[in-house]
């Protein structure tokens, strides 16, 4: 797989002196996900019109907005924008629940 892999990927286009970890993107996106699945998990709980999952919910919109804001900026996003116009991510996109996911719902 891994020959195949270097064999079919087009090399990097980026030196590698100029790409960086985007650590504000990594923490606002993980923190985000996490308090929308708690606020989601909470919700039967507290009930979904609740303060407490509603505020939950809009401090998740607010993690991943400041993320999605930082994304289109482009200046933290070490791989660039132009990886969403690849071939290969168009099309694996057109149907996630054909790979992994498919056996989910059993």
């Amino acid at each position: 797989m891994i020959l195949l892999s270097v064999w079919l990927l087009p090399p990097a286009r980026v030196a590698m002196e100029s790409r960086h970890l985007d650590l504000w993107g990594a923490v606002t996106v993980t923190a985000g996900m996490l308090v929308a699945v708690y606020a989601v998990v909470g919700g039967n709980e507290f009930g979904w019109l609740s303060a407490r999952t509603l505020g939950l919910l809009g401090g998740a919109a607010a993690l991943l907005g400041g993320y999605h804001a930082t994304f289109l900026v482009g200046a933290l996003f070490a791989a660039g924008a132009g990886i969403f116009g690849g071939l290969f991510l168009r099309t694996a996109n057109l149907d996630p629940s054909a790979g992994h996911g498919g056996g989910h719902g059993m």
